[in-house]
């Protein structure tokens, strides 16, 4: 009987240290994600491929707008912008680098959830309003 239960206390460890390693290497994946702007009608993730020569990111909306400074940078791989829309508007996300700026613009409504990928000095909209292009 002690034989079983040590048996089944040597199971319920392993299980429960297997369990806390997956969470927390989930969790280092999901905190690679920074989150600005105070609503939610429209969320613009960025991902950036690389980050060599980037000095600030710029995201803006209507009469708001959020910076992102070199040291966030270097400490994300994916931004997400959230902001209000009342009805139809434009956002715009600038990337400045040390010789070059690199912007784009688009159209939003509320509930639109674009996807931006920043690959060799180029922005590209990979996902306009949730539907993956591909």
């Amino acid at each position: 009987m002690a034989i079983i239960r040590q048996k089944m206390k040597y199971y319920l460890l392993l299980i429960s240290t297997i369990f806390i390693i997956s969470c927390s290497s989930k969790n280092k994946k999901e905190n690679n994600i920074l989150t600005i702007g105070k609503e939610n009608d429209v969320e613009v993730t960025l991902s950036i491929e690389d980050k060599r020569d980037i000095k600030k990111i710029g995201f803006y909306s209507g009469e708001n707008s959020e910076f992102i400074d070199e040291k966030h940078i270097e400490s994300y791989n994916r931004i997400i912008y959230n902001f209000e829309s009342k009805g139809e508007g434009t956002f715009k996300v600038c990337i400045y680098k040390i010789n070059d700026t690199i912007c784009t613009e688009s159209y939003v409504e509320k509930g639109y959830t674009p996807k931006i990928e920043f690959v060799k000095d180029s922005l590209i909209i990979t996902d306009f309003i949730g539907l993956n292009y591909e």
